[in-house]
């Protein structure tokens, strides 16, 4: 797998956009080791995680920040 970014746009109602933003903010490092392969060294828990913190402040920067 290689590191290039890559812009995924995704088109969501505001209610959807509203329950992504609570999940992301709910989204724990805990939820990330349980979800992960746990034999890979941790690589795919750490992405998925740092990939929701990225979700998170997209959505954040489009105004849904859940309190």
């Amino acid at each position: 797998m290689s590191d290039k970014t890559l812009e995924i746009v995704v088109k969501l109602t505001e209610p959807r956009a509203n329950a992504l933003a609570q999940l992301v903010k709910r989204f724990r490092y805990e939820d990330a080791c349980r979800l992960s392969n746990a034999h890979d060294g941790g690589q795919e828990r750490d992405d998925m995680f740092d990939a929701m913190t990225d979700l998170r402040v997209a959505l954040h920067e489009r105004g849904f920040a859940p309190r």
